[in-house]
This record gives C-alpha cells, structure tokens and sequence, in this order.
C-alpha cells in the first residue's frame, strides 16, 4: 500500500521551525546580556600626525581677497593702509602655528599681553584644529603645523599686528578676540584628506564647511594610515573653495 510523506515533511518543517525560533529566543536573550558587559575597545590608538599649513591656494586667495578688502574700505575713508599683504599673510600664519603648537603643549599662547584679533573665518576654522580620536579605526589624530618659523612673527610684531587690525573696526570688519582654550578638534576635519584638487572622505555625513576648512589648511595624513582607496566621498574642488573663501573674505557669504 502506498503511504504519503506528506505529514512527515509537514512534521520536520515544524520541528525545524520551533527549533529557529528557539534558537533566535536564545541569542536574544544572550546579545541582551552580552550588550551589558561587552565594550569594543581598540587594543592600542595609534598615533597619526595630521598636516596643517598655509601653503594652500584656497589660503593664498583668502588673504589676497581679504586684504584686497580691507585696502579698498581704507582707500574710501580717506587713509592708507598701516600694513602689507605679505605682513598679513605672517600675522596669519602665526596664528595658525600657535594654534596648533597651544594644541599640542609647546606654545604661550597665552601670554600675549592683550587678546589679540583673529579674522572671523579663521577664529572659526582654528577652532575645528585639535586632538581628536577615532574609538572605531583605534586612531588618535594630532594637528602638526608644517609653516617654517621662518615665516611667522614673533611676540611683538604679533600684538602691534593685531592693533593695527583693531584700527579697522569703526570701517565694519569684525575681528574674535584671541582664542578658544579647547585642545580637542573636530573629528569630522580631521579626518579630512586633501588628495590632488579634492578635499575627500571615508564618510558620506560630513558637514560641508569641515571640507572647506580642510581645504584652507591643506589638511592631510590619515591617507598615509588607512590609504588612498579609503577615500571615496567627494566633497570641495579646490577651485569652488578659493570662489567661497573670497566671499567670506568679502562678507558676502
């Protein structure tokens, strides 16, 4: 007589079926108790220098905008200007250079005997330049500067700079008053990679201005780590940063 396997597949299904969920019950159960007392943690952050500099043609347009800016509404008044360009450039420069060096534990940033006056871009863009660390790749990023001390200016020329700056405030240009005491950076800038005439990323939810800073310091040196291949995310063109920090300079953005 003929018999059918139906039920007996029927049957095994079943079983299979209560043996899943069973199963999937118990590794809830255990994620639930594993979430508890399980913290991924990095073995050991290696340590990754991140290049900051003022070599970047986003910079050189920057200052060239600005001071172009400040000589125009100088002109207008009446008077003349108590500084050059290349003067500017130095005054900035420094600033960078002490940010980074404040960062790192090797500078005075604070004794200068007075605050003295940031441009409002670069107040905003120095804030971003910090000690920074990446808990998932096990990375601890910090701000190196690569400005030759050749180019800066020392204590002095710094303070007698930044009055001369303060001269410019009754024509409407504003100016941060020294700068923040924070050591931390931004992780979403310093992770940052300037590679050929893009400021690049591994990350798709950057914020678009972090690139645009990158792209003024020049940002690089976490590729050297992680590779060129890891950077795949497009965000700023060399050439539409030096239009946007123009406007900035201009006070048109």
């Amino acid at each position: 007589m003929y018999h059918s396997r139906q039920p007996v597949y029927e049957m095994a299904q079943l079983w299979a079926l209560l043996a899943f969920k069973e199963t999937k019950m118990k590794l809830e159960d255990l994620t639930r108790r594993l979430d508890k007392t399980v913290v991924p943690t990095p073995v050991n952050y290696e340590q990754v220098d991140v290049s900051i500099s003022a070599s970047s043609p986003v910079f050189a347009s920057y200052i060239k905008a600005l001071y172009e800016e400040m000589e125009s509404e100088v002109g207008l008044s009446g008077g003349r200007m108590s500084f050059t360009q290349e003067e500017l450039v130095k005054y900035v420069s420094t600033l960078i250079a002490t940010r980074v060096d404040y960062v790192n534990g090797t500078s005075p940033l604070f004794h200068f005997k007075e605050k003295i006056r940031v441009p409002a871009f670069l107040s905003v863009a120095l804030e971003q330049v910090g000690k920074v660390e990446v808990p998932e790749q096990g990375l601890s990023l910090k701000p190196v500067c690569l400005i030759s001390k050749l180019e800066l200016m020392d204590l002095g020329q710094v303070e007698q700079m930044s009055r001369k700056l303060a001269q410019l405030e009754r024509l409407g240009f504003r100016f941060a008053l020294g700068y923040s005491r924070e050591k931390s950076g931004e992780v979403s800038f310093m992770t940052m990679e300037l590679l050929e005439d893009w400021v690049m990323s591994d990350s798709m939810d950057q914020h678009p201005i972090m690139a645009l800073f990158a792209s003024f310091f020049s940002v690089t040196g976490l590729v050297k780590v992680l590779g060129a291949s890891a950077f795949r995310v497009k965000y700023c063109e060399l050439s539409r940063a030096e239009v946007l920090v123009q406007k900035f300079a201009r006070g048109e953005a």
